[in-house]
């Protein structure tokens, strides 16, 4: 078992700005900008020395970007929420 932290992703849908939104006012998404953003995201986290895990992207689930469940997994006993 690898010993440096691991990052789950998932690449933006072109349906992002379709995501949805509970408690702020919606604001127009730049989908190409948050493409970007996320690509300096998985860069910075391989500037540190994380192993990425790209999940397979859903371009029809707009909220796909978001992997809410966390896991830990510590000396071979995994949570997850």
């Amino acid at each position: 078992m690898s010993s440096r932290p691991i990052a789950l992703v998932r690449r933006p849908s072109p349906l992002l700005e379709q995501g949805l939104v509970t408690h702020i006012e919606r604001t127009p998404v730049d989908v190409e900008l948050a493409l970007k953003q996320w690509s300096n995201y998985v860069e910075a986290l391989r500037l540190c020395k994380w192993s990425i895990i790209e999940v397979p992207a859903i371009d029809e689930c707009p909220d796909g970007v978001f992997i809410e469940d966390t896991v830990v997994i510590y000396k071979g006993v995994a949570i997850i929420t």
